[in-house]
């Protein structure tokens, strides 16, 4: 009997021990281990490049990697649509600009040395890379990655302008107005300082009102560019007075126009592409005679780049800017707000 309950207990215990051993079984092949998505590092294929290159470029892809997943992408994120861009291909927003930094595959770094004209330019360059490039690959001077004064994050910071090439962003010369607001620099920028290059877009007034000049006249309007864009110019349509007036705006969108809009000549005043309006000047009486646009770059608000103004010569001097107050847009204690007649102004 003792014998037969035994094997009865012995029976119903392995029988137990198979369903728990089953059970977890099944619950480890249910459980999937989450992928290391900044694994950039580990996709680094080097090429003609010594072992001291390997090894600055390896932590400087680490410092890479961890910059564009961050709190899963957000900051470099943050960072980029804070960001003034110039050159984006495909108009792409921020957030696709991150993506492209996701994709998968090898990415080759080749060490070159001397490094003169590889790009078919006179400079000497940190890096190269070929536009509309995959999987990716660039050029980096072993000087560069050698030098005891660059930190990898530096490094870091030129390998994302050269990854940028290969997604099909491209800049203007170096040293230009642009330069530095390109996707390439500001992509670099956001890896290298955590901060774009020129005035976040975060620093700048949401809204700015301008005194009124010439009568009470007529009616009142409002011109404004949609949430997220700037003034970037002005259409004056113009004869011995300004009969109308439309702003154009940084999205491409022209809001407008208001007062005589079948008056003609009409003359578009347009900022440059690293700039933003940031005022109006001319002459002004009872009606206004005279207007033109005035504009800075985005980089230093107050800089101030007159276009010639249009319409007639009477009234007197109008000038309406933007200023800044105490040290000016990067200033945590700046404030800001029109002046009149101001001689930085004409």
């Amino acid at each position: 009997m003792w014998a037969v309950l035994k094997e009865n207990l012995m029976k119903k215990c392995s029988s137990a021990l198979l369903i728990i051993v089953l059970a977890l079984a099944f619950w480890a092949s249910t459980v999937t281990t989450p992928p290391i998505i900044n694994a950039f590092e580990n996709q680094l294929q080097f090429v003609n490049c010594g072992v001291p290159e390997q090894e600055k470029l390896q932590e400087a892809g680490t410092i890479l990697s961890n910059r564009i997943y961050e709190a899963g992408g957000e900051t470099m994120k943050a960072c980029l649509y804070d960001a003034f861009l110039s050159n984006v291909s495909g108009n792409l927003a921020a957030n696709d600009i991150w993506f492209q930094f996701t994709a998968p595959g090898p990415t080759f770094i080749e060490c070159v040395e001397p490094f003169r004209n590889p790009c078919g330019s006179e400079h000497e360059w940190l890096g190269c890379a070929f536009l509309n490039q995959s999987p990716e690959r660039f050029q980096i001077a072993s000087t560069f990655i050698l030098d005891p004064l660059r930190t990898p994050t530096e490094i870091a910071g030129v390998m994302a302008h050269e990854i940028a090439h290969n997604k099909g962003h491209d800049h203007t010369d170096l040293g230009s107005g642009e330069y530095e607001l390109t996707v390439n620099e500001q992509v670099r920028a956001c890896v290298e300082q955590m901060t774009p290059n020129g005035t976040p877009r975060s620093a700048m007034p949401v809204e700015a009102e301008l005194g009124p000049t010439g009568r009470m006249g007529g009616s009142p309007f409002q011109l404004a560019c949609f949430q997220d864009a700037f003034g970037s110019g002005l259409r004056i349509g113009f004869g011995a007075l300004v009969d109308s007036l439309a702003l154009h705006c940084t999205d491409g969108t022209t809001q407008g126009p208001v007062g005589n809009v079948s008056h003609q000549p009409v003359d578009d005043q347009v900022c440059m592409s690293n700039e933003v309006l940031v005022g109006v000047h001319g002459r002004s009486g009872a009606l206004i005679d005279q207007l033109g646009a005035i504009c800075a770059p985005m980089g230093n608000l107050t800089a101030h780049r007159n276009i010639t103004p249009v319409g007639g010569g009477g009234g007197a001097i109008l000038c309406e800017c933007l200023s800044s107050r105490h040290g000016g847009p990067t200033d945590p204690g700046s404030s800001w707000g029109p002046y009149r007649s101001s001689p930085g102004c004409v």
